[in-house]
């Protein structure tokens, strides 16, 4: 499905390309493109648009699981003392 190529493709791509930007930016622009994707998803008219938003909302939810899994490993090892041997 076109979620399932989203997701896929999306995850290393928008890793890479948000690497600069503050994570906490690139989390919440990513939630507020999801959610606007499955809006039009939710209104679209044709089945070209709907697959569409369903791809856009894949890539946005790729990106933010992939800085979203950096991030809690980033605030586990700086917040949680013993675990910082680990490394």
């Amino acid at each position: 499905s076109g979620f399932a190529i989203g997701m896929l493709a999306g995850a290393p791509v928008m890793a890479l390309l948000t690497l600069r930007i503050p994570r906490k930016v690139t989390l919440v622009g990513a939630a507020i493109v999801f959610a606007a994707a499955h809006v039009l998803s939710a209104t679209a008219g044709s089945f070209g648009v709907l697959m569409l938003s369903r791809v856009i909302a894949a890539v946005a939810c790729a990106t933010f699981w992939a800085v979203a899994a950096v991030t809690v490993v980033a605030v586990l090892f700086k917040g949680f003392p013993p675990l910082k041997g680990l490394r």
